[in-house]
């Protein structure tokens, strides 16, 4: 029996904090439980639990009887006072009597679950007090590691916290501390930082109210209803929270469509309304035919007719479904649901019966006279019916071919529709067509003109910003060796895109996207217009104004940020175009002190290696090559960023190692390095 559950814990890593058994596995009065709880009946589930409490002669039964009503109140009801009692039950059980295989793995959990309830609470102290104990109760287990890993994860939060923090007290009613505040609310949502669910609904609500207009205001919205959803299983709560990204200037958002998809699934899974869930499904469909998960749209809307009885649309559904699911595209199955299996649609295959009523001829020549008419969605409609009726015809294969396309001329009209309305929809759908002729069309010319019609016709917001950004990307020639868009591009003009980056700082002089503009000059300037001194004045500009904003955590305890990289830029200009070593050693050495916890310090290292060399200090040399191998030994990451952006890169992407063997391709390499320094000395 302990064997069995520590296996699921060391498999669930503790989230949730309950045993992975189906209910029919479990038994009376598990099976029960588990259906009053699916059912939300939480207090008549513990009820039954304390009944069986009492009335049962089996005391080493109790120990789980108390831990499921630990967790009904831990992750259902959240009342943590009664949560933590009834898991001190369960330790108190174990002091009383002599510790069997049945009650050693409810006391684990039990205690893990109370240093998780101290983390939810606040308790920090008590939390990593707990872990600890737990690590040294249980050596040589699962608990060790998942102990360690909270302890490192809820120290690294808080840390993480208080830099955040400064950001938002530095810079005040700017788009910085709006992404600070929202780097502070994951943290608090994280299982392995904060793990405070109540408490992040707090920051994230914060920054709603204080950023209205942040790009982070939306996703903040989207990320409380998941919470209230998944975390604290309160689906009425979830839809309040996505039905706020889909009134006033979110409406026409990419993040509204995944907050209409997770409604609709609230509605069929968790409240068991089928025909709002329909409803739902039928406006996502409708409003947004580019939606990566629109297969998974189609598929729940055919469910609700299936569990509505409505099997005609049923089938018509479902076999709109069975056509345009990729085969080849595994991240759908999860949006699934119950039937995430591979063999999807042999499943729905099953159910439909063919109904072939129409001529394939006729729907073609209806689809191509209104996409003619640039009626693209009546079209669209079209092409779905005469993909899915007449599959195998070559009006079929002629509307396949036209489908992708069609699809995002659609939602272009759409929001062209939308824009022409005005009002706070406005700015975000016009920003939404020049995306989709830039990222999804690849049409520059045509991109870069939507995005001038958003920097005139909506001056003073985000959306102006993002546009000239983008717009000076274009110019910048970034993708004009894609062949997919060789006939659509822009021929570069780094003139023209270094005005764009310099108007877009001297607009928006607060927000990050001036700090990336800073540091597009200085690429334009050291790659393409070989300026190096206008490139070193664009990457200090960034370490001056924007010195330490928009630090993001890449892993193993790592970090990047734009100014990181631009000093890191700046001594590879000293070093490789200026050839001023003195001053480059000093810009790296800088680096690592500014720093310490740089992706890029591995890389740092084989320029200063290299500098060492050039002056004739082998030995230098030799201890910076060693210090490569030190941290490049313990780090993945390290190892990934050294392949792409060290002295002694080949040019490879890191793509072409695999984690396993990047760490050994590198130390290789600095070994190799190493002994030819050796044979020198």
């Amino acid at each position: 029996m302990f064997k069995r559950i520590l296996s699921y814990i060391i498999l669930l890593s503790f989230v949730p904090f309950a045993l992975a058994l189906k209910p029919e596995e479990m038994g009376q009065p598990w099976a029960e439980i588990a259906q009053l709880k699916e059912s939300r009946a939480y207090d008549v589930a513990i009820k039954k639990l304390l009944d069986h409490a009492t009335k049962s002669t089996n005391t080493e039964a109790l120990p789980e009887i108390y831990y499921q009503i630990g967790n009904i109140y831990h992750e259902y009801i959240h009342d943590y006072n009664q949560a933590l009692e009834a898991y001190q039950k369960v330790v108190d059980l174990s002091k009383r009597a002599k510790p069997t295989p049945d009650l050693e793995p409810y006391l684990g959990l039990s205690l893990m679950s109370i240093a998780d309830i101290y983390r939810r609470t606040g308790r920090y102290n008590e939390a990593i007090a707990m872990y600890k104990k737990v690590a040294n109760d249980y050596p040589g287990t699962g608990y060790v590691s998942v102990a360690m890993r909270d302890i490192k994860g809820l120290q690294e939060a808080l840390t993480s916290i208080n830099i955040q923090q400064k950001v938002i007290d530095n810079y005040p009613n700017t788009e910085f501390a709006a992404e600070a505040q929202f780097e502070i609310a994951e943290l608090y949502m994280a299982s392995q930082g904060l793990n405070n669910p109540l408490r992040a609904i707090q920051e994230y609500k914060k920054l709603i109210q204080q950023y209205p207009y942040s790009s982070r205001a939306a996703e903040a919205h989207l990320k409380i209803g998941n919470i209230y959803r998944i975390m604290l299983h309160d689906p009425e709560k979830a839809i309040e929270s996505y039905q706020g990204l889909l009134q006033g200037r979110f409406a026409s958002s990419k993040v509204s469509s995944e907050a209409l998809f997770r409604m609709g699934r609230t509605y069929y899974s968790d409240l068991r309304d089928y025909k709002k869930a329909l409803g739902i499904f039928d406006k996502l469909m409708r409003e947004y035919p580019s939606y990566w998960k629109f297969p998974a749209a189609v598929y729940w809307k055919g469910m609700c007719y299936e569990q509505m009885l409505d099997y005609e649309n049923a089938i018509e559904t479902f076999e709109i479904f069975v056509q345009i699911y990729p085969d080849d595209d595994i991240g759908l199955l999860a949006d699934i649901g119950r039937l995430g299996e591979r063999n999807v649609k042999d499943r729905i295959i099953a159910k439909i019966q063919e109904l072939k009523e129409q001529s394939p001829e006729i729907l073609w020549k209806q689809a191509e006279q209104l996409r003619s008419k640039e009626q693209y969605y009546e079209s669209l409609n079209i092409y779905y019916n005469l993909i899915t009726n007449y599959p195998d015809s070559q009006h079929a294969k002629k509307a396949k071919i036209q489908l992708e396309l069609v699809r995002k001329r659609s939602e272009i009209q759409i929001n062209r529709e939308t824009a022409r309305k005005g009002g706070m929809e406005a700015a975000a759908a016009q920003y939404r067509i020049a995306e989709i002729y830039e990222i999804e069309l690849y049409d520059y010319p045509r991109a870069i003109r939507e995005y001038d019609r958003v920097i005139a016709g909506y001056p003073g917001t985000s959306w102006t910003a993002n546009a000239l950004y983008r717009t000076g990307l274009i110019y910048s020639g970034m993708n004009y060796s894609d062949p997919r868009i060789s006939k659509k591009n822009v021929k570069p003009d780094y003139n023209k895109a270094i005005e764009r980056f310099r108007l877009l700082i001297r607009q928006y002089p607060n927000i990050y996207k001036a700090a990336e503009a800073h540091y597009q000059i200085g690429e334009i300037y050291r790659i393409h217009l070989k300026d190096y001194r206008q490139a070193l004045d664009a990457y200090e500009k960034v370490l001056s104004d924007y010195p330490s904003l928009s630090i993001y955590y890449v892993g193993e305890g790592y970090t990047d940020s734009i100014a990181d990289e631009s000093l890191f830029k700046i001594g590879r200009i000293y070093f490789e175009n200026l050839r001023d070593y003195d001053v480059a050693i000093k810009t790296f050495i800088r680096f690592l002190k500014e720093y310490p916890n740089s992706c890029r310090k591995a890389a740092a290292y084989s320029f200063i290696a290299s500098i060492h060399e050039k002056q004739k200090s082998p030995k230098a040399a030799m201890d910076s090559l060693e210090q490569i191998i030190r941290i490049i030994d313990t780090s993945n990451i390290q190892a990934s960023f050294f392949i792409r952006d060290a002295l002694y890169a080949d040019g490879s992407s890191s793509n072409n190692y695999d984690e396993a063997n990047q760490q050994d391709y590198v130390k290789k390499e600095i070994r190799r390095r190493i002994s030819r320094l050796q044979g020198q000395n």
